[in-house]
């Protein structure tokens, strides 16, 4: 609310919106439902081993980027996919790891 952008969001879940935390995947997938989304189409977009680790449990895919906050390089915890720079985020991508993530 204090960027005025609180209004481009469907849902805002911090580790005070319920009683468990990530990486309890728990906490993405009621994020995800608050939101109005669909879990078999949702993707997450994290900078730290928990939001990978909290997606991987979610048996969500996630993107990681690579200059988020992360004392490691991201790709060591196996992320779906890096990304170096938000520009890197497209549908094209969305897509291919959807698709990839089904294929399992």
């Amino acid at each position: 609310e204090g960027l005025g952008i609180a209004d481009r969001f469907e849902a805002i879940c911090g580790q005070d919106t319920f009683p468990f935390k990530k990486p309890d995947p728990r906490h993405l997938v009621e994020t995800i439902k608050l939101a109005g989304g669909d879990i078999e189409n949702a993707i997450m977009l994290g900078d730290s081993v928990t939001d990978i680790d909290t997606a991987k449990a979610a048996g969500i895919p996630v993107i990681a980027v690579s200059f988020g906050y992360s004392d490691r390089p991201v790709a060591e915890y196996e992320p779906s996919h890096v990304i170096d720079h938000f520009d890197q985020l497209d549908l094209a991508l969305v897509n291919r790891i959807l698709t990839a993530s089904r294929g399992r």
